[in-house]
């Protein structure tokens, strides 16, 4: 996964988010377009660094509109299905 990072301000406006480890939270997105990703792996403040069974992005990051948490996201934990960067 190559290295990406969420807009700054979006960061800002809706967080701060839950960490799970120091400085790691796992967050959902939402597009312009209102489709939704979940169980994306954030490094604080703005750096993803890995999303559930995804090798990729399936979106571009110039297309998030929200940064928010799940009840999902809050109770996952990172193990061997993540891809990282």
């Amino acid at each position: 996964m190559k290295i990406s990072y969420l807009d700054l301000d979006l960061i800002k406006r809706d967080g701060p988010f839950d960490e799970f480890k120091q400085d790691v939270s796992v967050v959902s997105v939402e597009l312009k377009s209102g489709e939704q990703f979940h169980q994306i792996l954030l490094m604080y403040p703005n750096e993803i660094i890995g999303m559930k069974g995804m090798s990729s992005l399936p979106f571009a990051v110039k297309e998030v509109n929200k940064v928010f948490q799940t009840k999902d996201d809050l109770s996952t934990r990172a193990d061997m299905s993540w891809v990282f960067r």
